[in-house]
């Protein structure tokens, strides 16, 4: 089931589904700053806690999918879906980027 998940969430995305409720962001009064702050100070943890990782057999540890408790998967699979998943949201950022500043020159386009 992870590397279904896992096609499933690689960029570029081939089928949307909607996310589980628990996994909706809230609303955030934070800036595009301070976000991307955060979002690489997550990322520095995640590459932190690595090491700890050694010595396992990542074929057998077994973490809960937080989303359900009917999804199975190993360890290795689960390291893979969140790095799909990291990838999927830089993916949409540069999107929402690239759909604003095209926006943008449309507007200005229109206004001359």
């Amino acid at each position: 089931m992870g590397r279904v998940l896992l096609w499933a969430m690689e960029p570029p995305i081939r089928k949307k589904f909607r996310s589980p409720r628990s996994f909706l962001p809230q609303e955030d009064e934070r800036t595009p700053e301070e976000l991307l702050s955060a979002f690489e100070e997550s990322q520095r943890v995640f590459v932190a806690l690595i090491p700890r990782c050694e010595g396992l057999d990542f074929s057998k540890v077994r973490p809960r999918y937080p989303a359900s408790k009917f999804i199975k998967m190993n360890f290795w699979d689960a390291l893979t879906l969140i790095a799909a998943h990291e990838r999927r949201h830089l993916w949409q950022a540069r999107r929402a980027i690239e759909s604003a500043a095209a926006l943008r020159r449309s507007s200005a386009a229109s206004i001359e």
